[in-house]
């Protein structure tokens, strides 16, 4: 956890010296019961501790992600914080909530992560092109975790489905992270519904492209285009498309359709 990309920039976003210490206390404590419980092999899920820890960890994160320290339910806590009050952020309700999603995980995700070949990486950074991150990499599988309720149906039963923005955010992510890691799997999965969906990546960038697509290529072009969403050797849809949202943005630009 400590040595965690993510987790490493939360601290140049603190306020003040005594958030620094109280994340940094806050950070081991995580690491000293996540491997007590690995090491355990216990079956009977986290602690309410490593709950609110990790509550509390994830609001920290927020901050790496752009949400300003005075609008975060810290701020709340004042300037000199201490453990006991990041472990007292998170509202009781919640409590319930997070062991409901830490038993889809162990039951459902771990299997699966433990089924894979090759060397996990928690939360890995692909290029400074497109800011984000991934939230798992095992081997060549590149996995996404979302925690989200989705519309209702008539009935009132929540309505889960993948949409375009999270698929292709997926692609994106797996495009971007041939050149290290060489992904060939994408895996979404959502802890609120303990639902898995699972492709090969070559055959869903078929699936949309309608005909077969050469991986590395397409991982190319992507690239390509971040530099300059309007190079001259980017399709012209693509560059119309990067034209109208730097208009919006008020970001000059000039398209050339030659």
């Amino acid at each position: 956890m400590a040595s965690s990309p993510v987790v490493g920039l939360i601290y140049d976003h603190l306020p003040s010296p005594a958030w620094v210490k109280v994340a940094h206390e806050l950070v081991a404590g995580i690491d000293v019961m996540a491997e007590r419980c690995s090491g355990s092999g216990s079956h009977g899920g986290a602690s309410e501790e490593l709950l609110r820890s990790c509550w509390s960890l994830a609001l920290l994160v927020e901050l790496v992600r752009g949400v300003e320290f005075k609008r975060s339910a810290l701020f709340g806590i004042g300037e000199k914080p201490i453990l006991a009050d990041l472990l007292g952020v998170m509202p009781a309700p919640a409590v319930a909530d997070l062991q409901s999603l830490e038993r889809a995980f162990r039951e459902h995700l771990v299997p699966l992560v433990l089924a894979r070949d090759g060397e996990l990486a928690a939360g890995p950074a692909f290029s400074s092109l497109l800011p984000g991150d991934a939230d798992l990499i095992k081997g060549r599988t590149l996995i996404e975790i979302k925690a989200m309720v989705h519309r209702r149906n008539r009935d009132g039963t929540p309505r889960y489905s993948v949409d375009a923005r999270m698929l292709y955010q997926v692609l994106a992510y797996a495009l971007l992270s041939q050149e290290r890691f060489s992904v060939d799997e994408v895996v979404i999965f959502n802890a609120r519904y303990a639902h898995v969906y699972s492709w090969r990546l070559s055959s869903l960038l078929a699936e949309l492209a309608g005909s077969s697509v050469e991986t590395h290529e397409l991982a190319a072009e992507l690239k390509m285009f971040l530099k300059n969403p309007v190079d001259q050797c980017v399709p012209l849809g693509a560059r119309r498309a990067a034209l109208a949202v730097f208009e919006r943005a008020g970001i000059p630009q000039v398209l050339s359709t030659r």
